[in-house]
């Protein structure tokens, strides 16, 4: 079988390995999607449906529950309802900052594939206010109708002593 032409120059090579990749994010992110889009509408009824048992916290105006379903790969994932603002939350622990740089780009890409409409409304990296010496997150924000917006954050150790993590936020109000 004889190859096309253009696929024998280096530029018709990078064509096919951008189609191929898109094609592969896209089987990967199609469960993903599915989760996600479950998440994003149980926002308005503040996630109910999403609560499972209540765990215990030492804050008092905040209710948190074990979440009765998970985005792909999650380490763990909760319902907080703080006065009238609802979260649900899911955690990746990574092993390395490969990884961590890797899963963090493929939520950001995976995000507007899911919801072509939906948009990209900030990015920032900073230290953390609440342990300046511990982690700096980077941080997209993305916002749909009404007041639900997703946040995607990544957390990288400034020390050793900590690990990385991406924290995954759908946020009603």
């Amino acid at each position: 079988m004889t190859r096309p032409d253009f696929l024998h120059s280096r530029f018709g090579m990078a064509i096919v390995l951008v189609v191929l990749t898109r094609g592969a994010l896209n089987a990967q992110t199609s469960g993903f999607c599915t989760q996600l889009t479950t998440i994003v509408r149980a926002a308005d009824s503040g996630f109910q449906a999403l609560r499972g048992a209540p765990r215990e916290t030492r804050l008092s105006n905040t209710r948190i529950w074990e979440a009765v379903t998970a985005l792909p790969g999650a380490t763990r994932c909760e319902v907080s309802v703080r006065s009238d603002r609802s979260t649900f939350n899911c955690t990746w622990n990574v092993a390395d900052q490969h990884q961590l740089d890797e899963q963090y780009r493929t939520f950001v890409e995976a995000v507007p594939a899911c919801f072509p409409n939906v948009s990209r409304q900030a990015s920032e990296e900073r230290a953390d206010e609440f342990d300046p010496g511990e982690l700096r997150p980077a941080m997209v924000r993305f916002r749909f109708k009404g007041d639900v917006s997703l946040s995607i954050r990544k957390w990288t150790p400034a020390t050793t002593s900590t690990r990385s993590r991406i924290s995954f936020s759908v946020t009603r109000g």
